[in-house]
């Protein structure tokens, strides 16, 4: 078995029993100064270049905004996640250089297909902006 397999195996295998037990998972989450920094680089527009979309709007409310913008990590925030990174620190994981921002659509879509949304192809997106 190569090495990465075996290393995927047993995060796999720690996440489990921390489930099982009801340990926490810790994750490395942007600071909201990240987040915001994130969304106003690409004028509050999704990441994906082939979406584009906008991540606010109005509420009835005229002092509030609606946000449906995901400030997404491109290596994962924790062991098992999609693309993560061993080799990362904490704070390599929640800085702002690991995060690119998305709508919600966009967000579910490269979690959820890893081989086509790499972490090669996320950085792209970002540098596109």
């Amino acid at each position: 078995m190569e090495e990465g397999l075996e290393v995927k195996e047993f995060l796999c295998r720690v996440i489990i029993w921390l489930h099982i037990s009801g340990e926490q998972i810790l994750r490395d989450d942007f600071k909201q100064s990240i987040r915001k920094s994130l969304a106003h680089r690409v004028s509050l527009l999704c990441s994906n270049p082939d979406c584009r979309a906008h991540t606010t709007g109005p509420q009835t409310d005229e002092t509030k905004v609606i946000d449906v913008g995901v400030a997404a990590h491109i290596t994962a925030a924790s062991p098992g996640g999609p693309r993560f990174d061993p080799a990362l620190s904490d704070k390599q994981r929640s800085g702002i250089v690991n995060g690119i921002w998305l709508c919600q659509n966009c967000a579910k879509l490269i979690d959820s297909d890893v081989i086509r949304f790499s972490a090669t192809v996320l950085q792209k997106w970002k540098a596109w902006r």
